[in-house]
């Protein structure tokens, strides 16, 4: 019991300490807004969750430390000053890792080369950053306890730290050890806390130490991704999308590095399968969608439904007789009496964000998004994404060779893979009006409805009459995607111009699914 009691007040007392340190650390990162750090044998040293921007001790380490002569205040400092910088400098986010592994890998010839160079240039970014540019005296003191008996690409860094801050670490080379002690040499000539020049020099980095790789420790069990938590990784992942795509990469290159990702177990790997003789490309378009954010304008939601009079029209023998106005003339009397028209009536019941339906083609002239990033699909998944964002439902009608039909659903990878389904390069186009009647059986609700095509379709005609016949209420955007085939745009745009509900922009670029504002497309032209 007595043995209970000490352990408890020693353990009360490196909590002090540590919320004493913890606010000296932070004031020296200009104050990041974190959760107090916590004591706990969850991690072997220390360890850095970016999950809740929490920092996690182990005490056994600090004891370990206070063993070998570094007093629990000085340890303390070193070691929350380490994990600080991880969080907020080294690597700070799960797009820079990301980033870096994506540059490792270029260089290098495997996910763990990769994964153990980015580590290796974190963890030295960050000591050097202790070290040399912050001067916490800590540092090398902890770092000379650290550096015993180590070996390969570890001692060659700890050489590296000795170099730079100056101190003795107890780190020998030989004349058998020209080598690595050579290659210390090179690696001080690299600027590790340039942050500005920062891709340049993890590109140094691996040059100088790839032979040296597969000898490193790092010195975190929490896995290459463990510090960030889910939401921070899809960010991460929508970030390396949009670089995957701006260097030209096809989507199943952004698809094997983040399947290499996956393996920590927070990414779900693309399904990569087929539906009939449609192909479904890779995951880079849900990706994508993240990094881009589209309005909604809000419309009339429902209307009652029930035919009212409207106008008056000549009475004939084929008129309906409960159409006839009684009271227009005396008797029935063929081309003298009038009769009602009639419409549905207008009383509108909700305002809101209605429900999403996106008929896209999928025909051989639209480009695969499988071989590239297709605009098209890129601009059907962001319109997807913020329906779904808005707590509304997608389906999806994917016609051209083969027709597809999916939801309603609210599950954006599910819409997403219907989508990006593509007939490959045999067949044309053609638009079956039936598909899109059927999904609008309601005629009381109303449908945001998003036509994306090049809109070189078989029957045009057909497809024109069937837009121009779809209930007013529904707001029906247009988005035709081929500058090159403006003929059958322009056709459609004349068949329709006095049809209000009807609205059209292109979708060439990314930029242009900047501009879009979903039911008032008119404002997305400008």
């Amino acid at each position: 019991a007595k043995n209970f009691e000490v352990k408890m007040k020693n353990r009360e007392t490196l909590e002090q300490i540590m919320e004493r340190k913890v606010e000296e650390v932070r004031a020296r990162l200009f104050y990041p807004s974190t959760p107090a750090p916590e004591l706990t044998k969850e991690t072997p040293n220390g360890s850095a969750d970016i999950v809740s921007l929490k920092i996690q001790v182990n005490p056994d380490y600090i004891n370990m430390l206070k063993d070998n002569g570094i007093p629990e205040e000085e340890s303390l400092d070193e070691t929350l000053s380490h994990e600080y910088a991880h969080i907020t400098k080294f690597p700070g986010t799960a797009a820079k890792r990301m980033h870096q592994y994506m540059m490792a890998r270029k260089l290098l010839d495997s996910k763990d080369l990769a994964e153990s160079a980015v580590y290796a240039f974190n963890e030295s970014q960050v000591n050097i950053f202790n070290g040399v540019d912050v001067k916490n005296k800590a540092t090398p003191k902890v770092q000379k306890i650290l550096a015993r008996d180590s070996k390969g690409l570890n001692k060659i860094l700890n050489g590296l730290y000795q170099a730079l801050f100056k101190e003795d670490l107890g780190i020998k080379f030989t004349w058998r050890n020209k080598k690595e002690k050579d290659l210390v040499k090179e690696l001080k000539e690299i600027q590790f806390t340039d942050q500005n020049n920062e891709d340049t020099n993890l590109g140094k980095f691996i040059v100088a130490v790839k032979d040296h790789l597969k000898e490193y420790k790092p010195r975190t069990q929490a896995g290459f991704l463990g510090m960030f938590n889910e939401e921070q990784i899809q960010e991460g992942l929508a970030s390396l999308a949009q670089e995957c795509m701006n260097n030209g990469y096809a989507p199943n290159q952004f698809e094997q590095l983040s399947s290499e990702l996956a393996n920590e177990g927070k990414i779900i790997p693309g399904a990569g399968t087929a539906k009939a003789n449609l192909i479904v490309s890779r995951n880079i378009y849900t990706a994508l969608a993240r990094n881009y954010s589209i309005p909604i304008a809000r419309t009339k939601m429902a209307k009652n439904g029930s035919l009212i009079p409207h106008e008056q029209k000549p009475f004939s023998i084929q008129t309906p007789f409960e159409d006839l106005n009684v009271f227009s003339s005396k008797g029935i009397l063929p081309g003298i009496s009038k009769a009602w028209t009639r419409k549905e009536g207008e009383i509108i019941k909700q305002i809101g964000i209605p429900d999403s339906i996106i008929v896209q083609d999928n025909s051989p002239s639209m480009p695969s998004p499988d071989k590239e990033v297709s605009i098209p699909v890129l601009g059907s998944s962001v319109i997807a994404r913020t329906y779904l964002a808005n707590d509304k439902t997608v389906t999806v009608y994917s016609f051209g060779s083969a027709d597809h039909v999916y939801g309603p659903s609210k599950d954006e990878e599910a819409v997403n893979e219907v989508l990006r389904l593509h007939s490959g390069e045999d067949g044309g186009t053609t638009f079956n009006p039936r598909k899109l009647e059927q999904l609008l059986k309601d005629r009381s609700k109303s449908f945001d409805i998003s036509i994306v095509s090049d809109m070189e379709i078989s029957n045009l005609a057909d497809f024109i009459l069937s837009i121009k016949s779809l209930p007013f209420l529904n707001r029906i955007h247009l988005f035709y995607t081929n500058p090159g085939k403006m003929a059958y745009v322009n056709q459609a745009i004349e068949a329709t111009k006095n049809v209000s509900n009807i609205g059209y922009a292109q979708l060439f670029t990314r930029y242009d699914i900047e501009k879009i504002t979903m039911g008032e497309l008119k404002k997305s032209l400008q």
